[in-house]
């Protein structure tokens, strides 16, 4: 979490080599409680994608969240609502309106049951982004947001 208040903050070399801190110290954890499984190379990569979105490093964003995103279950719903609504956003940042629609859509309905508030809004953020950019998938966006509110 301190990595990400550095990236909140524009210190991308301060986030980065705490995420890189907090692996190392979970990857070398003896004797770790069983409630360390999450902590794995996926919530890492996800963690990093989550700086890189503070940073608005969009195409850095993409590659840790889908790499985060691969590695969880589908179970894991909430989370895989919000790394994607996540992910939507970083495709809206980087340009890419078909992708960011196509990703959102994705995870709309889970963010609207069980992702509430984070992932619901993380997706009007992305929807904006793209109606501030002139993507008519932004109007398309809102309106299945809206169709769920």
């Amino acid at each position: 979490m301190a990595g990400r208040g550095h990236a909140l903050d524009g210190d991308a070399d301060a986030a980065y080599r705490r995420l890189d801190e907090a692996q190392l110290i979970i990857s070398n954890a003896a004797d770790a409680p069983p409630w360390l499984y999450f902590y794995g190379e996926s919530w890492f990569a996800a963690q990093r994608g989550m700086a890189d979105l503070h940073l608005r490093d969009w195409r850095s964003a993409i590659e840790n969240l889908r790499a985060g995103l691969a590695g969880f279950a589908p179970a894991f719903r909430r989370d895989r609502a919000w790394y994607g609504a996540c992910l939507a956003r970083a495709y809206a940042g980087a340009g890419e309106p078909e992708a960011a629609l196509t990703t959102a859509t994705s995870v709309l309905a889970d963010a609207s049951e069980i992702g509430r508030p984070h992932a619901w809004g993380e997706l009007h953020r992305a929807g904006g982004l793209l109606l501030r950019r002139g993507a008519p998938e932004g109007r398309l966006l809102v309106a299945a947001l809206a169709e769920r509110d």
